[in-house]
């Protein structure tokens, strides 16, 4: 009887600690799997995905950020070397595979850029970093791996230093213009002169403040034309007069349409259309066949005569339009 009921306690004490032990053992997994579940967000949301290869039996498995890099669906693509191979940019799979035999070999962490080629066709950027997992004689038995989707960073890489060598090439178009503005201005004292100079040198500013805006991508037709003639229909809207579709001009084009405005509605008001009070300007553009053509009339103003030597505005509308 005493041998029973020892027993009896003996199974109760033993039950006792598998029930604790159970919702232990329960609570550890619940806590694993919520900390795989944030583990996995936290990838998603960096445009991450991580893998492991186990050596032994080759199996890989990869996490759902990593599926969603390849742009693959877990459902329907077996992790294989083949597959896997299939996606990757044919220019950087050997180099990835040299750097796998390095860390079988020396058992080091490594990282590498390469691309990833999508079914569908798009290319995506990624950095991916690969650690080994060795035993105790020193063998690898797993690899474990990140990968990180840079495209957007290699973008926005790709954009600023073309952005950087379009400043450049603006700003060295932009001294020639300049330069060439004080060599070809010609006037009859230093006021004039100056006033010459700076009138042009303002053009080509209100022409890039406008490119600036759009960050260099180009200048609307609009906008030049209003920023060169508005100073000129003071006190009378009708005595310049616009028309023709707004259009997106390239920067080079925009700058020298900026300058041969000026030069043109100067001199209309030194000597043609704008220096007398029953004066009129017209301005009207039109495409044609992808040819932008421009008119530009006078009329009401005083009697014009050629002059004896071509002056800066008439060389620099040849140079820089013809």
């Amino acid at each position: 009887y005493r041998k029973t009921r020892q027993l009896e306690r003996m199974n109760a004490e033993l039950e006792e600690r598998v029930s604790a032990r159970t919702a232990e053992l329960e609570a550890s997994t619940a806590q694993l799997r919520q900390s795989e579940e944030s583990r996995s967000l936290a990838l998603a949301a960096s445009n991450m995905g991580s893998w492991d290869w186990i050596r032994g039996s080759g199996d890989c498995l990869w996490d759902d950020g990593q599926y969603h890099i390849f742009g693959v669906d877990r459902k329907h693509f077996a992790v294989t070397a083949e597959n896997v191979r299939a996606l990757i940019h044919p220019e950087d799979w050997e180099r990835l595979r040299v750097t796998l035999e390095a860390l079988l070999k020396d058992r080091t962490p490594c990282q590498n850029e390469f691309r990833v080629k999508r079914p569908n066709g798009e290319v995506r950027w990624c950095i991916g970093t690969a650690a080994p997992s060795v035993d105790t004689s020193g063998h690898v038995t797993r690899i474990s791996g990140v990968t990180v989707d840079i495209t957007d960073r290699k973008l926005a890489e790709e954009r600023q230093a073309l952005l950087a060598r379009e400043v450049d090439h603006r700003a060295k178009n932009a001294l020639a213009l300049v330069q060439s503005i004080i060599r070809l201005t010609r006037a009859s004292d230093v006021a004039a002169y100056t006033t010459a100079v700076e009138g042009r040198i303002r053009a080509l500013s209100r022409a890039h403040t406008i490119l600036a805006l759009s960050r260099w991508q180009g200048a609307d037709m609009l906008g030049i034309v209003e920023e060169e003639l508005e100073p000129y229909r003071v006190g009378d809207v009708n005595k310049v007069t616009t028309s023709g579709p707004n259009i997106s001009l390239q920067p080079a084009a925009a700058q020298s349409l900026a300058l041969a405005l000026h030069e043109l509605v100067t001199n209309a008001a030194k000597y043609g259309a704008l220096s007398s009070v029953s004066g009129r300007v017209e301005l009207n553009w039109e495409l044609t066949s992808g040819t932008l053509v421009l008119r530009w009339v006078e009329t009401g103003g005083p009697p014009t005569h050629p002059p004896s030597s071509p002056g800066f505005g008439t060389r620099i509308i040849t140079a820089s339009v013809e």
